[in-house]
C-alpha cells in the first residue's frame, strides 16, 4: 500500500513515501498556493492510498494542523 507521510510546517511541508517496503524522501514543497495542487499531483504520481499526517504534542501547531488535516480529509473523501 502507497502511503504518503507528511510533516506539516507553516514555511514548508516535508513528504515521503512509503511503498510497503521502504521509505523515501520525497523532499519538501512550499507552504503556499500552489501546496494543494502540489500535494494533489504527488497524491496521484504515486497512487497514493493512506496520508499519515505527523502531530505535535502540546504545541501551538495542533489548532493549524487540525485544519489542515480536515482539509485533507475533505478533499480525499
Amino acid at each position: 500500500m502507497n502511503t504518503l507521510a507528511i510533516d506539516y510546517g507553516t514555511k514548508t511541508i516535508g513528504l515521503a513515501h512509503y511503498n510497503g517496503s521502504i521509505a523515501l524522501p520525497l523532499g519538501n514543497i512550499d507552504n503556499d498556493g500552489d501546496m494543494w495542487f502540489n500535494i494533489m499531483g504527488i497524491v496521484a504520481q504515486h497512487n497514493i492510498a493512506t496520508i499519515i499526517v505527523g502531530f505535535p504534542k502540546n504545541t501551538d501547531m495542533q489548532t493549524i494542523i487540525n485544519k489542515f488535516i480536515n482539509t485533507l480529509q475533505y478533499m480525499f473523501e
